[in-house]
């Protein structure tokens, strides 16, 4: 077999393997979907990265409105931890275009979190997704 051939079999199982391994991640997609003022809303939210404390996942917004796309982002993230089995979450944004975050999963939130001084301590819980109904 001539080394062509096989770097063709070589290129060709690792990209099967990648897909495969692209099928356990998370994925919610939103298209045409009406929201505030009259407008649509189109977003992508992906996950890129995955391991047993925390993902990475990138969100892409096409069009639509502000609250809807912060709140679409959440739901992702609500998603995902379910997805996950766990209790709770915080993001870290990671910023870039799409936009990354780190979402770091927790089985019980912190005391002091209940409050948090600055938004980027916020810890979600299933509860309040429940209660926004995501």
């Amino acid at each position: 077999m001539s080394i062509f051939k096989v770097a063709i079999i070589v290129a060709v199982s690792f990209a099967v393997l990648v897909a495969k391994a692209d099928e356990n991640l998370f994925r919610l997609e939103v298209k045409n979907q009406p929201v505030e003022n009259g407008k649509t809303l189109e977003m992508v939210f992906v996950e890129t990265a995955r391991n047993t404390e925390n993902s990475e996942v990138e969100v892409s917004f096409i069009f639509g409105g502000s609250v809807s796309s912060s709140l679409f982002t959440l739901r992702g993230m609500c998603a995902l931890t379910r997805e996950h089995h766990e209790n709770y979450f915080k993001s870290e944004s990671l910023g870039g275009k799409p936009t990354r975050y780190k979402v770091s999963f927790l089985k019980t939130a912190p005391p002091d979190s209940v409050r948090p001084v600055k938004p980027e301590d916020k810890i979600w819980s299933l509860s309040e997704c429940a209660m926004l109904k995501f």
